[in-house]
């Protein structure tokens, strides 16, 4: 579908968004997202579809790239340059504690290997904090399980999720945990308070797989972990990806 024809189906809302995901970074480019932005579009609209796919800080540093905030709403124009600034601070808690666990990890001989946002962030994206940062997706083999969970634990992780309002980690039930046991693809999730006012809480998800449980085929964890990069990530933290 052409830019054309996506303006004319779904707005150009939806436009802005595919032109940040085609990427900004030739003056044609950039001269056509100002050209967006300074249409009447419905910010509301364009701010509630980036925040649904995961989006936000893309938008945000795309649109401060090209030069195009002076186009933007004064209020939209702050509220982004606000959301990638924290992204930013984001990161460099994100990889600090990223080098901690898979620090703790090598030091009982248990090979990792960094996954989703956590690789692309510094490598497809350049490290440049426009990539939203979620849990951290590790690599581990099967066999390590009860190990990374003792890892974990003494480094103050717990099982289950935060709960904001209650402002307590929610241990996992017996539905979730035989959930994990059916589709033994990946270790229940592990979170952590940080004490951090803007970053108040981590998560780990460590996986035994690249594909899912009773997929129909299968990478080797032992070939994955045999055959990795070490990628320079910032806040003094070095990744295996």
């Amino acid at each position: 579908m052409s830019a054309g024809d996506a303006s004319q189906q779904y707005g150009p809302e939806w436009e802005l968004l595919e032109s940040v995901c085609r990427g900004v970074d030739t003056p044609d480019d950039q001269d056509a997202l100002r050209r967006l932005c300074g249409a009447s579009l419905q910010w509301g609209k364009v701010l509630d579809d980036a925040l649904r796919h995961r989006m936000l800080t893309l938008l945000a540093d795309a649109i401060i790239r090209s030069g195009a905030t002076a186009a933007l709403p004064l209020r939209v124009g702050e509220h982004l340059r606000t959301v990638l600034a924290l992204n930013r601070y984001r990161r460099g808690v994100w990889y600090r504690e990223c080098g901690r666990v898979v620090e703790a990890f090598r030091a009982v001989q248990v090979d990792t290997a960094v996954r989703k946002g956590g690789a692309y962030e510094p490598t497809i994206y350049g490290g440049d904090g426009r990539r939203w940062m979620g849990d951290i997706d590790l690599l581990i083999r099967a066999r390590d399980h009860a190990t990374v969970v003792n890892v974990l634990q003494d480094l103050g992780y717990e099982q289950g999720l935060y709960d904001f309002d209650a402002e307590v980690i929610v241990p996992f039930g017996r539905v979730e945990l035989i959930k994990y046991k059916l589709n033994p693809d990946h270790l229940p999730t592990y979170t952590l308070r940080t004490g951090d006012p803007l970053v108040p809480v981590l998560e780990v998800d460590c996986a035994t797989s690249l594909t899912w449980a009773r997929s129909p085929y299968q990478v080797p964890v032992d070939d994955v972990l045999a055959t990795l990069d070490t990628v320079e990530a910032g806040a003094g933290t070095k990744i295996a990806v």
